[in-house]
């Protein structure tokens, strides 16, 4: 079973480039993962895959690309060949994120901190008589991890409410207790109740 997750590095212009990674939501290890010496994950430090993310990096939004020989380079968590360069975070998060089936996104910042979001989709699929299921792209919440020396803290108490979430709402739609604007704000409040501290979650709503 694949963890899906998209990898954001931020460029020099405050713009961001998006890498895909099979296998990155996995208990989020890419959060400690990456770092400035394994910028792709993995645990062998690499001078020349730094370079080439900062070559890439740099790279303008209607200038040629950075193309990465695969057959140079051992296989790495995240893909070293971009998805899309030069997006706002906006932007990633209302087209690119696909919060059905990408379990986590990161962040990272230019002196590699990481930040970690596990993805919350408000499509509500296998809902009986409805036919609007919404989109899945762009149509969900970023919810923030807390960390504690280098682990996350009650990550797999998080995936168990947010799948005991998506459940009860859809069977709260099914008997028509919701409707689909009082359904997302039952949603949107409860994932904000179990964010730690004075963390916020990120909404992106589908308005089409």
């Amino acid at each position: 079973m694949a963890h899906r997750a998209l990898v954001a590095y931020e460029r020099p212009d405050g713009r961001y480039n998006l890498h895909y990674s099979h296998e990155g939501a996995y208990e989020l290890r890419l959060a400690t993962d990456i770092t400035s010496e394994t910028p792709f994950g993995g645990k062998v430090p690499s001078t020349d895959q730094r370079n080439r993310l900062e070559l890439m990096l740099e790279v303008q939004p209607d200038g040629a690309g950075i193309s990465v020989d695969s057959g140079r380079y051992r296989a790495t968590p995240v893909e070293m060949e971009p998805n899309a360069i030069a997006l706002t975070l906006d932007t990633i998060c209302a087209e690119r994120l696909y919060y059905l089936t990408h379990e986590a996104f990161y962040v990272v910042d230019r002196e590699f901190d990481v930040t970690a979001y596990r993805t919350f989709s408000f499509t509500m699929d296998h809902v009986a008589h409805r036919t609007n299921e919404g989109t899945t792209v762009g149509n969900g919440a970023l919810v923030p991890v807390r960390w504690n020396d280098g682990e996350p803290v009650g990550d797999g108490v998080l995936r168990g409410r947010l799948r005991a979430l998506r459940s009860i709402t859809r069977d709260m739609l099914d008997r028509d207790v919701f409707d689909e604007d009082e359904a997302r704000t039952y949603m949107i409040e409860k994932l904000q109740a179990w964010v730690h501290d004075d963390a916020k979650i990120h909404v992106h709503r589908d308005t089409t």
